[in-house]
């Protein structure tokens, strides 16, 4: 039985080891740019749909006159 449990150390040790340490905060970084980014993304499209209205708007009520 302590046999078992020594090769279980020796193996979760060597795993430990093996696996190499992940830094998450550029991966926080990313996950708090990504709403931001939406966000803007769908405001910049709304700012240029509206403009194009109110040109269209605009030639209109000329062409109108």
């Amino acid at each position: 039985m302590a046999r078992l449990l020594n090769a279980m150390r020796f193996t979760r040790g060597a795993i430990a080891l093996a696996t190499p340490r992940i830094d998450y905060s550029g991966l926080l970084f990313l996950a708090f740019l990504s709403p931001l980014l939406v966000i803007a993304t769908i405001r910049f499209w709304k700012t240029i749909k509206d403009y194009f209205v109110i040109s269209l708007a605009d030639n209109l009520k000329s062409h109108e006159e």
